[in-house]
């Protein structure tokens, strides 16, 4: 099992409620429990995730954004398909 899968069942164990509303990643993504040392790692949807990464590009300074744009690039052409 891979780390992320356990983060994953530990955190949808701990949380899910069958009888609440949503999805098991929908009730984890509303998780409160940030004295958890899983909580940063907690499973989120794609949608969550984006909007975190975008709030937190917003947030950053001008240096850091420029920093932030150049790793990207990297990343990007290291893994586009040629």
């Amino acid at each position: 099992m891979t780390p992320r899968k356990a983060i994953a069942e530990k955190c949808k164990d701990c949380t899910y409620d069958e009888f609440d509303t949503g999805t098991w990643i929908f009730q984890v993504e509303k998780c409160e429990s940030v004295e958890c040392s899983l909580h940063e790692f907690r499973p989120m949807t794609n949608a969550t995730q984006t909007k975190l990464k975008a709030e937190k590009y917003q947030n950053m300074s001008v240096e850091e954004k420029e920093k932030a744009d150049v790793l990207a690039d990297i990343v990007r052409k290291r893994f586009s398909r040629k």
